[in-house]
């Protein structure tokens, strides 16, 4: 059962209990509301003191990072004093550039995905491949190898280096690569 406050806020009721709805932009805060977890409460009384411009706890990056979401996936490389500007004109909080950046950071972590999350599915990949054909190359490859690099742009800095070889169907085939910081003999080696 769903109960609508004055302020458009929503708290759902199961029988006696009055649990929190996070769904509203401006939490309702009451008297024996239920909450799932510490961090669920401590958002929600940061979401209220921001909205209430009541000056009993600060915004935190996780909070900030909520709020440029949205944003930060239209303008990915939104300026930090603009970020700022745009918190005081819509959250009406002054904020630093550190917090700013860590919310950021936060904020892209949340739309791209940690990177190094990505990085270790490679494993899972090469695992995949040797599963299921660990002799394919060997059966369907052609005897000529191509090899390129290229740099890697973003967080982490370097260069890939690859392998790639053509099937039987004139199609791209990878073989190996790896990730560098410099292209040299060495690491080709």
């Amino acid at each position: 059962m769903m109960s609508q406050h004055s302020e458009g806020e929503l708290c759902v009721k199961k029988g006696k209990k009055l649990f929190f709805d996070d769904k509203g932009e401006v939490p309702r805060i009451e008297l024996d509301l239920i909450f799932e977890n510490l961090k669920q409460f401590k958002e929600a009384l940061g979401a209220y003191a921001v909205a209430k411009r009541f000056d009993f706890r600060r915004a935190n990056y996780r909070f900030v990072g909520k709020h440029f979401l949205s944003k930060l996936k239209i303008l990915p490389n939104l300026k930090l004093k603009d970020m700022m500007r745009i918190a005081n004109d819509e959250l009406k909080v002054e904020l630093n550039k550190n917090l700013c950046q860590r919310a950021r950071v936060w904020a892209n972590q949340k739309i791209r995905g940690r990177l190094e999350d990505e990085f270790n599915k490679l494993f899972d990949y090469v695992y995949t491949l040797r599963e299921a054909d660990p002799n394919g190359f060997k059966k369907h490859c052609r005897p000529v190898l191509s090899l390129d690099g290229c740099y890697l742009k973003g967080d982490f800095k370097g260069e890939i280096l690859a392998t790639v070889g053509r099937d039987g169907n004139n199609q791209i085939f990878p073989i190996a690569w790896v990730v560098v910081e410099v292209e040299n003999r060495e690491t080709w080696a």
